[in-house]
Parts: C-alpha cells; sequence; structure tokens
C-alpha cells in the first residue's frame, strides 16, 4: 500500500510537471518481501559473473592513496580517491595512467573536497561533484572545461547519468532526504524533490544507480525505493521493502548515535539497481541476507542468507555493470570467494595501489 503522504506527493508531482509520463502504479502489490528462512545460503560465487580485472599501478606513490569509486569512460576508467593533490585520476583498460583531473586547490577548475564522479551524458568528459554548489566538467585529457551545474540547493552530491541528463542526489546526515534534482544534459534543472520523512535517513552506501529510462532513489529510514523517470521528470513506481525497520522505531537522530548501536538494528548495508533488478545485502535478525528482486515482473529472483565476501554494488555506469575496489585489506576475503574457475590477479604491496574487478549479476540458473 502507497503511503498518504507519498501519494499526495506523486499527484502533485503529476500536476505540476505537464510533460511527465509516468505515473505512480497503483493497481500492483509493489512490496518486496524478505523471507524469514536462512536455509538458503548465497556467496559471492553464487551472484557475480566476473567480466575481468584491472591492475592499477601508479607512477608516483603520492597520486593514489585509497581508491574508493571508480566509473567506466572510453578506453579506461576514472577513479575517486583519497589523494591529497590529486583526488581525481584515469587508467587505461590496461592499468597505465591516463591523466588527472583537476587538483586540490581554490583556482580555476580545482576544488578542495571531491564527493563523486561520473561520465557525461554525451560519454565525452567527466563530471565531478564537489562540495560546493558546482559540479564540473573535465575533458576526458583532463583539461578542465566549465561548471556545467551551478546550484546553491545542491552540494555534498552523489551524481549519475544516462543519455537523458544528469541526476544529483543530495543527502542530508541529520535531517533525511535534502533533495533529487534531475538536469538536462545541459545542466538545466528539470525536476526536484523527493518525498522526505524528516528523519534520519542517510545510508552507509548511498548510491545513485540509474539506466537508459529510470533514476533510482531508496528512503533508508522508511525502506522504500523510489523509480524516476529522467525523461519525464516524475515519480513513476515506487516499491516498499518488508523488513522490520528498528531504525525508525529506534529513531536515530543522527549518523553517530547510529553508528554506536548498528549491531541492534536491522538495516540495508548496501543495493543497487541493475538490469531492472533491486540487489542489495541487509542485516535481518543480525544475519547477512542477500536480496534480487525483478522490478518489472514485482516478483523475488533469489534470496537467503550471505556468506563470505560482501560484495561492492558500486555501479560502473547506466550498462548493468558493476565495479568491486580490491586493496590489499579485502584481497583474501574475495580471492576465496571468487566463482571457480576465475583467478584473481596478484597484488604485490610495493607496487599495486588496486585491483578493479568489473563484474555482473550473474543468471540464475
Amino acid at each position: 500500500m502507497v503511503k498518504q503522504p507519498v501519494l499526495l506527493f506523486q499527484l502533485a508531482v503529476a500536476a505540476a510537471f505537464s510533460t511527465a509520463c509516468g505515473s505512480a502504479t497503483g493497481s500492483r502489490d509493489n512490496t518486496i518481501n524478505i523471507a524469514a528462512d536462512t536455509s538458503t545460503k548465497l556467496g559471492l560465487a553464487d551472484v557475480t559473473e566476473v567480466i575481468g580485472f584491472t591492475t592499477i599501478c601508479s607512477p608516483d606513490s603520492c597520486l593514489i592513496e585509497h581508491v574508493t569509486k571508480a566509473v567506466r569512460i572510453p578506453g579506461g576508467y576514472a577513479l575517486l580517491n583519497h589523494s591529497k593533490e590529486h583526488p581525481v585520476v584515469a587508467y587505461s583498460d590496461s592499468g597505465k595512467f591516463m591523466c588527472s583531473f583537476g587538483r586540490i586547490g581554490n583556482g580555476p577548475g580545482e576544488y578542495t573536497y571531491v564527493e563523486d564522479i561520473a561520465l557525461s551524458p554525451r560519454g565525452d568528459s567527466l563530471l565531478v561533484s564537489t562540495w560546493t554548489s558546482e559540479v564540473y566538467s573535465y575533458a576526458l585529457d583532463g583539461t578542465f572545461g566549465r561548471s556545467v551545474i551551478v546550484d546553491d540547493s545542491i552540494g555534498f552530491c552523489k551524481v549519475a547519468t544516462n543519455s537523458n541528463g544528469i541526476a544529483l542526489f543530495s543527502p542530508n546526515l541529520v535531517e533525511g532526504f535534502n533533495s533529487l534534482s534531475l538536469y538536462s544534459p545541459q545542466g538545466k534543472k528539470k525536476f526536484s524533490g523527493l518525498p522526505s520523512s524528516g528523519h534520519f535517513s542517510y545510508p552507509f552506501f548511498c548510491r545513485l544507480p540509474i539506466d537508459n529510462e529510470f533514476v533510482y532513489a531508496l528512503d533508508w529510514y522508511e525502506n522504500i525505493l523510489y523509480q524516476i523517470t529522467t525523461s519525464g521528470d516524475s515519480v513513476s513506481n515506487s516499491w516498499t521493502i518488508n523488513m522490520p525497520n528498528r531504525v525508525a522505531s529506534r529513531n536515530f537522530p543522527d549518523v553517530d548515535v547510529f553508528l554506536s548501536n548498528w549491531s541492534e538494528v536491522d538495516y540495508i548495508i548496501d543495493w543497487s539497481v541493475a538490469n531492472g533488478r533491486f540487489v542489495a545485502v541487509c542485516f535481518y535478525d543480525k544475519i547477512p541476507r542477500y536480496i534480487e528482486y525483478d522490478l518489472e515482473r514485482n516478483e523475488m529472483v533469489r534470496q537467503g542468507s550471505y556468506v563470505n565476501c560482501l560484495p561492492d554494488f558500486t555501479p560502473a555506469g547506466d550498462d548493468g555493470y558493476f565495479i568491486t575496489i580490491i586493496r590489499d585489506d579485502n584481497y583474501k576475503w574475495i580471492e576465496e570467494s571468487l566463482p571457480e574457475g576465475v583467478e584473481l590477479p596478484p597484488f604485490d604491496s610495493e607496487a599495486t595501489d588496486a585491483i578493479l574487478m568489473l563484474w555482473r549479476l550473474k543468471t540464475k540458473e
């Protein structure tokens, strides 16, 4: 059942956006049910189909310190890492350094902190979201282009793109959702908003998955997944995740209080959407569960208790692929959890900065 505040919001959006091509579906039971049964055991080998690996070896020991995200760009990958000078760099498919995008500073094309990166809608430049109200655009050789978005209502944004435009998600650590904003490929705002419960809603892994038609946002506090059209600019569908929400019942005021009590609650650890499937790992009765749900058919593909290494659902782009960052601290776990016959490249702690594992969801046999 769609809650009243959500329904009112969707009606308001439909009235406000006459060009909207989708509306909330009320005739289907959009409930993602999580089974209490834990007899089914699933691991990394059961859910992943590995496409390949790229070993990253920096030519400068100060260039890469801790890679947190990678996105595919033509001929290679753009990396977001916690470097003191160059937080965004690019490497080829073979792991060769290509260029850096901006640097720490206050000059043109420089920034104080980078929050997220994404390939532009046309695929010919890289977008960099900073802590300011601007999103920068760089040519794929690292040359600064311009501020493609300047909007005082944004900041600390996750960014995702498809051919229809740019999506930005600005969370607030204390009050919940701030806003989801959609822009044209040229940076003109088309849509802003999302139902907000006004509670602590910030997930550990803040995702903004996108495909050719939709962008997805998860209200982590209310356990509601929203599907928003990127061409029609409206909430076209939503799903309620039917699991105990002790985060909501405890009403944690901020992230620090939650972190000190995390073992006592059920919550979604990580999630994404790929090829029309909602995929997530959550804690339910203190047991990690894996969920894979077909959003179009409204049916569970597979679920069960999760064993060994948890996957990283970082979208590689809008094509249904994921990238997992392998470092020396998680190398052994992943090596022992991979599908049979998949060999992980060696990790030389003196020369290797990271290994990128490109993968997609494994077809259920």
